[in-house]
């Protein structure tokens, strides 16, 4: 549940925790190292009250000050919640979630390709109301340039990742005749 829930709400809480979470969050959305007063406006608190819970986050390791500018920035205790919070989740299960809700709203078929070492590899398929020309099995690798999964991975992913599965499948001769300028 999230603050933002009904039940939430109604449960008790300890307010100088949430209070310290805008704090963190005010740093989070300022995009970089700041100020005692860009953390006091941004997180709607007056400059010694932030100061107090910034010596208390400080303290714990979630927020550090630069001795030579004094500008505040997430600690290190904050970077390894992030890791480990990472590590944790599941994002097929969290994206597989509304799969069903898009093909039910669509009519269409749906699925969700994650990157493998070859290319993009379909991890879940939902067939929607309209027959297809094709069948995809759960597991298949998509080739980059002739599927739609495979332009997209191609446009996002950093070319380190790309060229050497375009390299390999120019070379294995499956790639559709796509021109380099259409590629870049």
């Amino acid at each position: 549940m999230t603050a933002g829930d009904g039940a939430a709400d109604a449960r008790q809480g300890i307010q100088s925790v949430e209070l310290a979470m805008t704090v963190l969050r005010a740093l989070e959305e300022g995009r970089g190292p700041m100020s005692l007063t860009q953390l006091a406006a941004a997180s709607g608190m007056g400059a010694s009250k932030a100061h107090r819970y910034l010596v208390s986050l400080g303290r714990v390791g979630l927020v550090t000050q630069s001795r030579s500018s004094g500008l505040y920035d997430m600690g290190p205790s904050l970077r390894r919640l992030g890791m480990e919070a990472l590590r944790r989740m599941d994002e097929v299960s969290l994206a597989s979630e509304h799969l069903p809700g898009l093909r039910d709203r669509t009519r269409h078929a749906v699925n969700l390709a994650v990157w493998g070492e070859h290319g993009p590899v379909i991890v879940r398929w939902d067939y929607g109301s309209y027959a297809l020309p094709i069948t995809v099995r759960v597991g298949a690798t998509l080739p980059m340039l002739s599927s739609s999964v495979g332009r997209v991975y191609l446009a996002h992913l950093p070319e380190t990742l790309t060229v050497p599965v375009l390299r390999g499948e120019r070379e294995s001769g499956t790639h559709a005749d796509v021109p380099d300028a259409e590629i870049a």
